[in-house]
């Protein structure tokens, strides 16, 4: 699938989460899987495997399982991933096609919010026509492992810097305008690439032009490594315009002396065989004097990083650096938060903190879960031996109490037969009893007597005589809801294993059924065939009669 705009319009926010969490995931991972994917994008596992079948569909994404099973972006996918920016940013309104195509990067021709044309600049390393970027760029540095969506984003981003520097000094370059991931917006120029030209009417102007490009740079400090036809332009009033800056090296670089020398080579040879002039001027490199220090502002590849007093003093877009440490770590180091800073991923690092602070979450509250659990089942244990405890000592209380009431009661049946007086209980009201009971409990109130039940329960008449009042029935201990839940399962069972029989013996008679029907069918078939047989001997001996 080709990059298509208008594709954009029908995408979802779910393949974008997507999208980028799988960018986020391949930060450290080869492939990233799909747990992974679905934690970062915090879709659910269905809604994540649908999008996830989707972008492979359109190729924004591929799958691989054989050593690890996992996702990774294709450059379609970044590429979706990048415009989407441009266009929310407003540097891009529309794509109308694609212009041009080179070794490491494909160019688009856009149109921006205010009507006027632009360019797009898409970088894809990796290609089988430029698989030396090892040897010949320093993005991998001391790295053993890298993708090559990583390393074209290092390229723009390192395009875009010295295209911004160079600018700022006045200097013949496209003007920069936007930078995300590995795509750079940049002014359209109304120019011809040196290369289609096939006639000039005053090449020395040109010409001349091109050596002060070279000299100029280094006069900076800088080489342009790549100055030849491919990458100059040629505007109609003959201005030359520089284009393509990622492999621009500074003049302190150990082979600065070689790319200087093959700069001036190829313009000599182009401008010898295409318009047939004779060139009799040449630069020295050891003869240009360095008036400013453009490679150390940019971090070019081959500075001095001792030359650098203040880093605080320079716009550094690409990398900083340390003093101390070593020079290969403290660039690594430097290059990933300069990377951070240029790309705006806010909404994919907040989704990183949430799912962070959600599984700090998760895990205090899983261990205050477990400290509370572990204290309700300590007091549990404690109130079951407090009520353990208590039992006893009522029981024990009780026993006492009864004996001691069994001898009072005696003492007051000798006394009422000596005085031979029987009290009417009839006289007395209930309000009255209510209000003697009252009153014991005031006279008896001892902390003796207050776990003993049947203590507070005594009320004495004037007499003395001991009135006990009707007790209420004790209600029934509620059962647990554990119980209530056990006996259902018990009852859940059985009717699970009466059902299960019911259903056995359907079976059966079904199966016998079945059987039965198979054997008539058997014994019908063999039954038709002996007839046939029979019918068959009975009219070959007709005909044998016949003959004879």
């Amino acid at each position: 699938m080709r990059l298509d705009p208008s594709y954009l319009e029908y995408m979802t926010k779910d393949e974008f989460r997507v999208l980028t969490a799988i960018e986020i995931g391949m930060r450290n991972h080869e492939l990233v899987p799909m747990h992974l994917i679905e934690r970062i994008s915090h879709l659910k596992r269905v809604c994540a495997s649908k999008v996830v079948k989707l972008l492979l569909k359109n190729k924004f994404i591929a799958h691989e399982n054989k050593k690890f099973d996992g996702y990774k972006l294709t450059y379609l996918g970044y590429d979706y991933l990048a415009l989407q920016v441009f266009i929310r940013r407003g540097a891009i309104k529309e794509v109308l096609g694609k212009v041009g195509c080179g070794k490491e990067s494909d160019i688009y021709k856009c149109v921006n919010e205010n009507g006027d044309f632009v360019i797009l600049k898409f970088t894809r390393l990796g290609r089988t026509s430029f698989r030396t970027i090892k040897k010949n760029r320093d993005y991998i540095q001391h790295r053993t492992s890298y993708s090559w969506l990583y390393l074209s984003r290092l390229s723009a981003i390192k395009e875009y810097t010295f295209m911004d520097l160079l600018h700022k000094n006045n200097f013949p370059t496209p003007i920069p305008i936007e930078q995300n991931r590995h795509g750079i917006v940049m002014s359209l120029i109304n120019g011809v690439p040196m290369q289609n030209i096939s006639e000039i009417d005053n090449p020395k102007y040109v010409f001349d032009q091109c050596f002060y490009l070279i000299k100029r740079l280094a006069e900076n400090g800088l080489i342009h490594s790549d100055f030849n036809e491919f990458n100059l332009m040629v505007e109609d009033n003959g201005k030359v315009i520089m284009i393509d800056f990622p492999q621009m090296v500074s003049t302190k670089h150990k082979n600065a002396q070689f790319y200087f020398d093959r700069d001036v080579e190829c313009i000599h040879v182009f401008f010898e065989r295409r318009f047939n002039y004779q060139i009799t001027d040449t630069l020295d490199f050891n003869k240009i004097a360095r008036l400013n220090d453009l490679d150390v502002q940019v971090k070019a590849s081959g500075f001095i990083k001792k030359e650098i007093k203040n880093i605080d003093d320079f716009d550094i877009d690409l990398r900083g650096s340390d003093d101390d440490g070593d020079d290969d770590n403290s660039d690594d180091e430097n290059e990933q938060n300069d990377l951070d800073k240029n790309i705006e991923q806010e909404d994919s690092d907040n989704e990183i903190e949430e799912s962070n602070k959600r599984i700090q979450n998760l895990n205090i509250l899983n261990d205050e879960d477990i400290s509370q659990d572990e204290n309700e089942e300590e007091q549990k244990n404690n109130k079951k031996q407090k009520k353990h405890h208590l039992k006893k000592q009522s029981k024990s209380k009780s026993k006492k109490q009864n004996q001691e009431q069994e001898g009072k009661d005696g003492e007051d049946d000798e006394d009422n037969q000596k005085n031979n007086f029987s009290p009417d209980l009839s006289e007395i009201s209930i309000e009255d009893l209510k209000e003697l009971q009252k009153v014991n409990q005031d006279l008896f109130s001892d902390d003796d007597n207050e776990d003993d039940p049947l203590a507070l329960n005594e009320v004495k008449d004037i007499n003395g005589n001991i009135v006990v009042p009707e007790q209420k029935e004790k209600k029934k201990p509620k059962k647990k809801m554990v119980d209530i839940a056990n006996e259902q399962d018990q009852d859940n069972k059985q009717d699970l294993k009466e059902k299960i029989y019911i259903k056995e013996s359907e079976l059966a008679e079904k199966a016998k059924a079945y059987i039965q029907r198979q054997v008539e069918k058997q014994f019908k078939q063999k039954y038709k065939i002996l007839k046939k047989n029979t019918k068959s001997s009975n009219s070959n001996k007709v005909l044998a009669s016949e003959y004879m």
